[in-house]
């Protein structure tokens, strides 16, 4: 028994060591939405940030597919090192309705919450949906997860039968409904406000109960001297003055830094809630 403890121990060594000297390469931070989503465009900001303030290159990496559970799956499994990190968004969260989750969600190691998008909003191009009229026999497409609530909640408000439409990504969707080849989709402004910018699309609501929200995640183990050491750079790069500058544009507003045990709670309570939408 005396011998079995003894390799427990030496097994848990080269983690905690490597705490002690971490980061010495570079980090991976998985996202499991594509490029130009609306947590990616946030995600590079933040590991662009992060880079500067370790020192060492903080990369994104994006995983698509399964509306991000793919990604939440393959850093579930992933060494506890410090060195591959999940953007957790609100699908990873999210249970009902969809093929069981492989993997936890309660088991994952939190490490800091980043913030909160605006609420989606419901655009269309402007030649499209001039009156309520024009929602028979509509189309609407959805890339992501919060989109897909949002336009599920929409229909069910209209009383009308608006054909849904899923693709891979949001800019995907957001192209075809500037040209016209789709009547409307509900949007996280991140991604979409330029378009509504230059006059492409035109907003006609939001729904305020479905703020999208993101944060920094690690495989189940993490230990605690890696976790700590990560919330506080994140504590101090989504305070800097360049940051928050950076992030101005985005439609994202930043978390105050908390504790990844503040993190793992509100996560917790930001899943019930989103289990109870239908």
């Amino acid at each position: 028994m005396k011998n079995l403890f003894l390799v427990a121990a030496l097994l848990l060594v080269p983690y905690e060591a490597a705490a002690d000297q971490y980061p010495k390469r570079p980090i991976t931070i998985v996202v499991g939405l594509g490029p130009g989503s609306s947590a990616d465009i946030v995600t590079r900001i933040v590991a662009g940030a992060l880079s500067r303030e370790l020192a060492t290159p903080v990369v994104v990496e994006n995983r698509t597919g399964a509306e991000g559970t793919l990604a939440a799956l393959e850093v579930s499994r992933a060494v506890p090192d410090g060195y591959t990190v999940l953007g957790l968004t609100d699908s990873m969260l999210y249970r009902v309705g969809k093929v069981p989750l492989r993997y936890d969600p309660q088991s994952l190691t939190y490490i800091a919450g980043l913030g909160h998008f605006q609420a989606p909003w419901i655009v269309s191009s402007p030649a499209t949906l001039t009156n309520r009229r024009g929602l028979e026999g509509a189309t609407m497409a959805h890339g992501n997860f919060v989109g897909r609530m949002c336009a599920y909640r929409y229909r069910a408000r209209v009383g009308l039968p608006v054909t849904l439409i899923p693709y891979p990504s949001e800019p995907q969707a957001l192209a075809d409904v500037a040209a016209g080849r789709v009547s409307l989709m509900c949007s996280i402004p991140t991604a979409s406000r330029a378009l509504v910018e230059k006059g492409l699309l035109r907003v006609h609501g939001n729904d305020e109960e479905l703020i999208p929200h993101l944060g920094l995640a690690g495989p189940p183990g993490l230990s605690k001297a890696v976790v700590s050491a990560l919330s506080r750079v994140v504590g101090r790069v989504l305070t800097n003055p360049a940051t928050i500058e950076a992030l101005g544009t985005t439609s994202f507003t930043t978390a105050f830094p908390t504790t990844p045990e503040h993190y793992r709670e509100s996560s917790i309570k930001r899943s019930a809630f989103l289990n109870t939408l239908r």
